[in-house]
Formats: structure tokens, C-alpha cells, sequence
């Protein structure tokens, strides 16, 4: 019993240390109604009934609640003080606004003059020079703009003018293309009929050299026979297939000149040989040409008379008279 009282006076006297160093009476029931008898008592079963742990959790929860509570009341206080601020914030407007509407009906009363309106002679003299420069100003603004839709039409014309001269300057330079493109046009035709007849020779000249070729190639010495190609008999035969072959390689070579400027490397007569249809089959003539050549010369090499033939009207070569 004795431990358990003077556990009960170490947590009461806690209490009361934690509420400020109040006496216990603060707490627990009134002073004037608790004797000191009573209050012995009392503690005495409360350190009998409650454990010092209880107790102190009690006292625990207790100041958190206090703590709750202060908080609680500091935020009321500050949201009194706004809103007192706040009261007294509008009521300055109210009052601003009531001497502003006061001051409004007592100026624009009807036997109110603008001499009292402005307060002084002074005052309205002033404002009257005021509305004249407002009105000068508004004038000078009116006649700048008047000055600026002037200039704008005037560059409008003059850009129109210039768009005018560019358009004339195209027309003129699209007619000159259209010109240049029909004589290039009326050229390729030329061409075109030139390398046409040329063809025509060409298949001509082919014709007389297969019926040259039936014939028969001529034969060895042994084999020679009076009807032979170079008899008597069948010289002039040879000679008009040869004077017929000698056309068509002439035509050919007289094709490759006109399609072909000379002095070109062979890479760019290809080049410019397969860029139409009309001419790309001249490598393939040129080579022939130029073969035939250089078999001929290999084959009359060490023939008498080389190179003193006589040369006719077509170009072929002819035997001396006898």
C-alpha cells in the first residue's frame, strides 16, 4: 500500500509538472470542494486502481489533446485577424465608394457650371487649349493617313508597271525558244530524211553486193576459166558489182560524216551514236568500214600500181586504159 501511494504521489506530481506546475486540484475536482482528507483519498485510489503505466498514458494522450487544441485555437485567432483585416478593408471602399458617388451627383448636377465643374478659370482655360491640340493632332493623323493610301497606290502601280515589263520580257524570250525549237526540229527532220536515204542507199548497195556474192567468189589461178570474174567476158559483170559495193560503202561513209563532226574520240561517237534510234547502229558500221579497208590493203599489198589508180566520178578505182 505504501508503494502504491508513493507511486500514485510520483505520477500525480508528473501531471502536475506537465500542466505547468498546477496543483493537482487543477485537474482533478475544484479547490473549494476538495479537502485535503478528500484528496488523499483520491489519490490514493487512483494509484490503486490505475497502474503508473496506464497513468501515463493517459497523461500522454492528454497533452496531445492539449496540443490539438492549442493549435486549433492559434489558427482561429489568425483567421479572426484576416477576416477582421478583411472587414476593415471593405468597409475603407465602401466609404471611398460612397464619397466617390457623393462627389458624382454634385458635379453633375444640372446647375452645376464648367467653371465650377473644373474647379478654376484657370483649370478650364486649360483644358479648352487641350481639346484644340486633340483636334490639330486628329487632323495632322487624318492627313498622314490620307498621304500614306496615296503612296501605297503609287507603289501598287508602279510594281504593277514593272510585273508588266517582266511578263512582255518573258513572252519575248518564250517566243524565241519556241523559234529556236522549231528550227532545231526542222534540222532533225533534215537529218532524219538524210540518214533515211542514206539507209535506202545503203540497202541498195546491199542488194548488189549479195547478187555479187551469188556469183562466187573468185578462184585460184589454176582455176581460172574464160568466164571467170576478171575474163574478158565477165570483167564488166566484176566491175559493176564492185562499182554497186563501192556505192554503198560510199553512201555509208557519207552518212557518218553528215550524223558525225570528225575528230571525235570513240567513246563520245558512242556516246552521241545511242542517243537516237537512227544512228545507233553506226559503231557497228564504222567498224565495218574500217575492216574492210584494212583487209583490202592487206590484200592488194605488193600488187603493181599500188597506189597509182586513177580514181572515176563515184570514187571507185579504175584500171588504166589499155
Amino acid at each position: 500500500l505504501c508503494v502504491h501511494h508513493i507511486l500514485g504521489q510520483r505520477v500525480l506530481s508528473g501531471i502536475a509538472r506537465s500542466r505547468g506546475g498546477a496543483p493537482i486540484s487543477a485537474w482533478a475536482a475544484p479547490q473549494d470542494t476538495i479537502s485535503a482528507s478528500h484528496r488523499a483519498v483520491h489519490v490514493q485510489a487512483l494509484a490503486r486502481n490505475k497502474a503508473p503505466e496506464e497513468l501515463a498514458e493517459n497523461v500522454m494522450h492528454t497533452k496531445q489533446e492539449l496540443h490539438h487544441a492549442q493549435n486549433a485555437a492559434l489558427m482561429e485567432k489568425v483567421q479572426r485577424r484576416k477576416l477582421e483585416a478583411e472587414v476593415s478593408r471593405l468597409k475603407a471602399s465602401l466609404m471611398k465608394s460612397g464619397e466617390l458617388l457623393t462627389n458624382k451627383e454634385r458635379l453633375v448636377g444640372p446647375s452645376v457650371g464648367m467653371s465650377q465643374l473644373y474647379r478654376s478659370p484657370d483649370t478650364t482655360h486649360l483644358i479648352g487649349n487641350l481639346k484644340d491640340e486633340n483636334r490639330k493632332l486628329q487632323r495632322a493623323r487624318d492627313e498622314l493617313a490620307d498621304e500614306v493610301l496615296s503612296l501605297q497606290r503609287s507603289v501598287k502601280a508602279t510594281r504593277f508597271a514593272e510585273l508588266g515589263a517582266e511578263l512582255f520580257a518573258a513572252q519575248q524570250e518564250l517566243e524565241r525558244m519556241i523559234q529556236m525549237n522549231a528550227m532545231l526540229e526542222e534540222r532533225v527532220a533534215a537529218a532524219e530524211d538524210m540518214a533515211a536515204a542514206a539507209a535506202a542507199q545503203a540497202d541498195e548497195a546491199t542488194r548488189a553486193v549479195d547478187e555479187y556474192v551469188a556469183v562466187g567468189a573468185p578462184l585460184g589461178a589454176v582455176q581460172l576459166s574464160q568466164r571467170s570474174s576478171i575474163s574478158s567476158t565477165g570483167v564488166r559483170k566484176t566491175l559493176s558489182g564492185m562499182h554497186a559495193a563501192h556505192k554503198l560503202l560510199a553512201a555509208q561513209a557519207a552518212a557518218l560524216r553528215a550524223a558525225f563532226p570528225p575528230g571525235l574520240p570513240a567513246a563520245a561517237f558512242e556516246e552521241r551514236a545511242r542517243r537516237s534510234a537512227n544512228t545507233a547502229g553506226a559503231p557497228d558500221v564504222l567498224n565495218f568500214l574500217r575492216n574492210h579497208v584494212a583487209r583490202l590493203a592487206r590484200d592488194l599489198d605488193g600488187m603493181p600500181n599500188n597506189g597509182d589508180a586513177e580514181e572515176g566520178d563515184d570514187g571507185a578505182a579504175t584500171a588504166p586504159p589499155p
